[in-house]
């Protein structure tokens, strides 16, 4: 048993890279996300393809399965590690190929950002043409910009006074006289 412990924690770079590939495949993450429990039928499938091409291949599919789940173990320890601001950046040889498997979904970078921002850049570029006299501080709601001093409707307002900052006059306290 020891023997085939110690077998299970030596994979080869090829095999490692083969794992991921074959695990990553997008129809194998569909498959992976919609069946109960550890899916070993599926890891059973990872098994016998990745002996198909590695001739001396002899992990079981609890290996592969253990395998899987120690690389995304270890990709989110590096994730998690280098989003620490000061921190040394650290990464691992496969974390690039996990990063395209379990990183941000595509849904959540949209590309029709990209084409919106030139859309905005090309108006931006016309400011002025229509109207001569009109100038960068020009605006319609005066009364929005006008009173720098209101707060945001979702802060409430404290009820005692901040600390003043140098050059400017402090609050006024009651029996205070208002210069």
């Amino acid at each position: 048993m020891e023997d085939q412990n110690k077998r299970a924690d030596s994979w080869t770079h090829e095999e490692t890279v083969l794992l991921i590939e074959l695990w990553g495949d997008e129809r194998v993450q569909n498959e992976l996300e919609n069946t109960p429990r550890r899916n070993l039928d599926v890891f059973r499938r990872i098994c016998t393809d990745m002996k198909d091409r590695i001739l001396d291949f002899s992990q079981s599919p609890q290996d592969c399965r253990r395998r899987i789940k120690r690389l995304k173990t270890k990709y989110f320890q590096v994730k998690r590690q280098n989003k620490k601001s000061g921190g040394k950046r650290t990464s691992f040889p496969y974390h690039e190929s996990m990063d395209t498997i379990l990183g941000t979904p595509p849904s959540v970078n949209p590309v029709i950002l990209s084409d919106s921002l030139n859309s905005q850049d090309d108006e931006s570029d016309n400011y002025g043409e229509n109207d001569p006299n009109e100038t960068i501080g020009d605006t319609e709601d005066k009364d929005d910009t006008s009173d720098m001093s209101r707060q945001p409707e979702s802060q409430p307002r404290s009820e005692t006074p901040g600390p003043s900052r140098p050059g400017t006059p402090g609050p006024c306290r009651p029996g205070s006289k208002a210069m």
